[in-house]
């Protein structure tokens, strides 16, 4: 499995515009050859913070998303929403723990 992990800024009060975008992410990525998940974490110390997870099965299949002109006009609704350029972890996901 292969993924990214993004810590995204947001500027003051751009929480709801930004959830409602990633619903439309999440519409979009149902849809995305070898998706598997993706959460968002909202840190309770900063409400202006969201950390974004994503994975896909493989390498190929990310970047194939990444690098689609459909995911590009997706991140362009909610780039503006960011006070900063957001930092993305890409790699390897390996799961270490799991309850089903």
């Amino acid at each position: 499995m292969y993924g990214t992990v993004a810590i995204l800024r947001l500027m003051p009060g751009a929480i709801a515009g930004f959830e409602q975008a990633m619903g439309e992410v999440a519409r979009a990525a149902e849809f995305t050859s070898g998706f598997i998940s993706a959460y968002t974490y909202h840190p309770q110390k900063e409400p202006d913070t969201v950390i974004l997870c994503v994975v896909y099965d493989s390498e190929e299949s990310y970047r194939a998303n990444a690098q689609s002109s459909e995911t590009h006009g997706l991140y362009l609704k909610w780039r503006d929403m960011l006070a900063e350029e957001p930092v993305w972890h890409d790699g390897e996901a390996r799961p270490f723990l799991r309850f089903t």
